[in-house]
């Protein structure tokens, strides 16, 4: 008999992913807007007519509407919510992990000089509780006791 696989979205490397593409994705939101406003700039006739919108609305409004009508800006948006939420979540020195390795992208060692620890601890001991917390908050939308 085949075992069924483990969710993937869970596994440890995809959450690894999450923390390590939260800039990026924070930086694409950005880009997504300033396109949209671009838009808005520069077809106001038809993105009022494409959105419902009255012509006098002013180009915030504009704005605004595409990018509630923007599935992908959503999801991104969504992705960035959830992620800031999970990092609020962290004690300071969990976010000095993340932002360490995750962010700065520093390699093992550096990261287990700067903590006074082994390599084989940091990366046993601190990323397995912080992927385990990270885990649980994105199954449940709350934070770990």
């Amino acid at each position: 008999m085949r075992q069924k696989p483990g969710l993937v979205f869970l596994s440890n490397e995809y959450i690894e992913d999450l923390f390590e593409s939260h800039h990026f994705n924070i930086a694409d939101l950005r880009i997504q807007k300033e396109s949209a406003m671009f838009r808005v700039k520069e077809s106001p006739s038809l993105i009022c007519e494409r959105h419902g919108l009255q012509a006098a609305e002013d180009a915030g409004e504009m704005l605004q509407a595409v990018l509630n009508n923007d599935p992908l800006y959503q999801r991104q948006k969504r992705r960035i919510e959830r992620m800031e939420a999970l990092l609020r979540t962290l004690t300071t020195e969990e976010a000095k992990l993340v932002k360490m390795r995750y962010f700065m992208r520093r390699q093992w060692s550096e990261v287990a000089k700067e903590f006074n620890l082994s390599v084989s601890a940091i990366k046993k001991r601190r990323r397995e509780a912080l992927l385990n917390k990270a885990r649980r908050f994105l199954l449940t939308g709350k934070e770990s006791s």
